[in-house]
């Protein structure tokens, strides 16, 4: 019998600011090396509190997304996407390994599938 797929859960941060979405660069091991994703964080967090401790950017609006699961060969992640909308200092320095890129451009992007799925559907309810 096929064994049961363990489950975790994470907390999804679609950090937002001027019509750009900041992404991280994933760890070259383990689940979607080496692309770019969404900043990932406990499923418990507080996403104001979290963004401004490791982004450094005040948080405007915090506004829950659909939560929706992803299955890998080996278990289920639960996704909890958060969107935050932030203001962006221009002098904001971004940090290593994280990039911000138009949300317009995102279907165009290395980026895991459902990760692509879920900002093209922010894009177009943004136009």
């Amino acid at each position: 019998a096929p064994r049961p797929r363990g489950s975790r859960e994470v907390a999804m941060l679609v950090i937002v600011a001027g019509g750009e979405v900041l992404l991280e660069r994933r760890p070259p091991a383990g689940v979607w090396g080496g692309l770019w994703s969404l900043p990932e964080a406990p499923a418990g967090v507080d996403p104001a509190a979290w963004v401004a401790e490791n982004v450094g950017l005040r948080v405007a609006r915090v506004e829950p997304l659909a939560p929706f699961t992803h299955a890998f060969t080996h278990f289920v992640l639960g996704v909890r996407p958060i969107l935050v909308r932030v203001r962006r200092e221009r002098r904001a320095r971004t940090a290593a390994g994280t990039t911000w890129l138009a949300l317009a451009e995102a279907g165009g992007a290395a980026l895991p599938a459902p990760v692509k799925r879920l900002l093209a559907s922010l894009a177009a309810a943004s136009r």
